[in-house]
């Protein structure tokens, strides 16, 4: 596959029918080890056939494969009112208050332990 992109992205690029040299240059340039008789093979598949034909005639084929997957995901609607019940319950809940608000501890015992989290 990743020679087959490196071809599209030469025709992307400006080059009419790509070379084998195109394609290496493009996959080098990204750190890809190059398999030459790969190349080769996708240059030899390629040559003479316009790619827009070829993506085209790729898709016709893939409109019948089924690519698994598991049961459709459940879709809900939610409606503006909706959002706007949820948005008026938020404001509702009251911040919470950190450590450092707490009183501190007094010799009686009474208030915070002295545990705080930034203390």
């Amino acid at each position: 596959m990743k020679y087959i992109a490196a071809y599209v992205l030469a025709v992307l690029g400006g080059k009419k029918t790509p070379t084998g040299k195109d394609i290496t240059q493009i996959l080098k340039s990204v750190g890809i080890e190059v398999d030459n008789a790969m190349v080769d093979k996708v240059v030899a598949s390629f040559k003479g056939r316009d790619i827009i034909d070829l993506i085209q005639e790729g898709r016709t084929k893939m409109a019948g494969v089924r690519l698994g997957g598991g049961a459709p995901a459940k879709t809900t609607t939610t409606t503006t009112e909706e959002i706007k019940t949820e948005d008026k319950e938020d404001e509702k809940v009251p911040s919470d208050k950190s450590d450092k608000s707490a009183p501190k501890s007094d010799s009686s015992g009474e208030g915070d332990i002295g545990f705080g989290l930034f203390d």
